[in-house]
């Protein structure tokens, strides 16, 4: 399958968007998801394949802006913004872009997509012989959320490579930060590859030890916020014996994340809750509001430490 997806300056441009498509139509109809959440995971897996087709296609991020900004279908706009990223990433390799600026126009005009940006930055490193060595440079010293560049890149290794029916993946050797947010979108990716077999989240938990399971757990915590908007009250946490400060800090992230760049869906969401389940979610969000202030060390640092600050508080936290 590595032989058949290798996204180079090499290759003709225009040959991308069918490899692409190919592949991860393939990859989805491998994937052992819960039958509930197949048709989900097949549309946003389009909704991706789209959003880099026409941007690699056009060569022009302000096209791919303005259909995001036009697009009233608002659930899957992360999705396309995504995968126009990666095509964006992809840019500073292909001379036929207008711009040269890279996922940089995305994160200047659709700044509450920052998130998926970066994660789809990440994309572009995944196709890398040795994606570890790009992580410096997609890295930014001045924005925590840039560290979800690693994330993506580990969601794009799972997504595209990991093998049924296991999906195991490698740990690269990296700092240990680097290795917390390469398992977390891990995790985020078994949320799409596994959900309906506890079985393989548990295997791939004691694969990558007691030190980094929490952070599986957060990935898949994330997944199911964000991408399958599940309720505070959810069995699926319990179902997959997760950490339950880990989950529910990634859960929140999932969260806030989808009320930043979708704040439409998400207060329709809000309204189809419980009374008891709308607080706790509120309450979520309203706590990953508040950023680090400053940052006075590697982006990847302060966003674990973060990360870490917020298991702490949700330690106590009783679910509805």
């Amino acid at each position: 399958m590595k032989d058949a997806l290798r996204l180079s300056e090499t290759q003709a441009p225009a040959n991308y968007p069918g490899i692409l498509k190919w592949t991860v139509a393939r990859r989805v109809a491998a994937f052992r998801c819960a039958p509930e959440n197949r048709s989900l995971v097949i549309k946003i897996a389009s909704t991706f394949v789209s959003g880099f087709s026409e941007t690699i296609t056009s060569g022009d991020s302000g096209a791919s802006i303005r259909h995001v900004q036009g697009n009233n279908e608002e659930f899957f706009k992360p999705f396309y913004v995504e995968g126009a990223a990666l095509a964006l990433a992809a840019s500073r390799a292909l001379p036929v872009f207008k711009a040269s600026e890279g996922p940089s126009d995305l994160l200047y005009h659709l700044p509450q997509f920052k998130h998926v940006v970066y994660a789809g930055w990440g994309w572009w490193n995944a196709f890398m012989l040795r994606p570890t060595r790009r992580f410096q440079n997609s890295v930014n010293a001045t924005d925590i959320f840039s560290a979800l560049t690693i994330d993506g890149t580990a969601f794009a290794r799972a997504f595209l490579f990991a093998r049924p029916p296991y999906f195991d993946l490698r740990i690269p050797p990296v700092s240990n930060a680097k290795k917390r947010l390469w398992v977390q979108g891990y995790g985020r990716a078994l949320w799409f590859l596994t959900t309906a077999n506890a079985s393989v989240i548990e295997r791939q938990r004691k694969r990558v030890g007691n030190e980094l399971s929490a952070d599986l757990d957060a990935g898949l915590g994330l997944a199911a916020g964000f991408a399958g908007m599940v309720s505070p009250a959810s069995s699926f946490p319990g179902t997959i014996r997760a950490n339950k400060s880990a989950y529910l800090q990634g859960y929140a992230f999932g969260l806030t994340a989808r009320a930043m760049s979708t704040p439409a869906t998400f207060s329709g969401w809000l309204l189809s809750l419980p009374p008891g389940e709308k607080q706790h979610a509120q309450r979520f969000v309203s706590r990953c509001l508040v950023e680090p202030r400053a940052i006075t060390d590697c982006p990847t640092n302060v966003y674990t430490g973060w990360q870490d600050k917020l298991r702490g508080d949700f330690q106590h936290d009783e679910m509805p």
